[in-house]
């Protein structure tokens, strides 16, 4: 499978980004403490994941974390994309090997927990490099919708208590050019 990495903006170290994922298989599993570490269902299905890596004082930041989310812990396999992830990244003056984890990957992140396991894997990167976060924007046009349904309200975004960072999808929502125009749009916003 050909993974697509889509790279917006340019200069910035750090930024804004949205992972798509597949899920394989159904799961349930706590999202470590998200509302008290509850069993939360996933459905076999695709799934889009909103974060940012903002933060002056870290160089590299948006590599540092696109890395370590294609990482998993105790030294299982890592997701598939990982490789172009840092090809790519290289070619574009946006990180190499420095940037991976140094050390063994914990889980800390709700999304953590869903990318540890081995029945997701990351198809899509699409990332914003920019210091203005797009995070809530995204989160607030993608779960208004009628394509894209909410996994658990709240889940993925504590740092943003009215949005869910983790959606599900049906494949209408996610084409690339009505996608990345999507991207576009919410950068206009600002």
């Amino acid at each position: 499978m050909k993974h697509e990495i889509v790279v917006l903006g340019k200069e910035a170290f750090s930024g804004t980004y949205v992972l798509s994922l597949q899920v394989t298989e159904a799961l349930t599993l706590a999202f470590g403490r998200f509302k008290k570490g509850k069993a939360i269902s996933v459905p076999k299905g695709d799934y889009l994941y909103i974060g940012s890596a903002l933060g002056e004082a870290k160089r590299f930041a948006l590599a540092r974390r696109l890395f370590r989310h294609a990482c998993r812990s105790n030294g299982k396999k890592p997701h598939a994309i990982l490789a172009p992830l840092l090809t790519d990244f290289k070619q574009i003056g946006l990180g190499t090997e420095k940037q991976l984890p140094a050390k063994e990957k914990k889980l800390f992140w709700n999304i953590d927990f869903l990318l540890d396991e081995m029945a997701v894997e990351i198809n899509s990167v699409y990332a914003i490099r920019s210091e203005v976060r797009y995070e809530s924007i995204l989160a607030e046009r993608f779960q208004a919708d009628s394509r894209t349904w909410i996994l658990e309200k709240g889940l993925g975004a504590n740092d943003s208590p009215k949005h869910t960072h983790v959606l599900g999808f049906d494949s209408r929502f996610f084409q690339k050019a009505d996608f990345i125009e999507k991207l576009h749009a919410c950068m206009a916003h600002t």
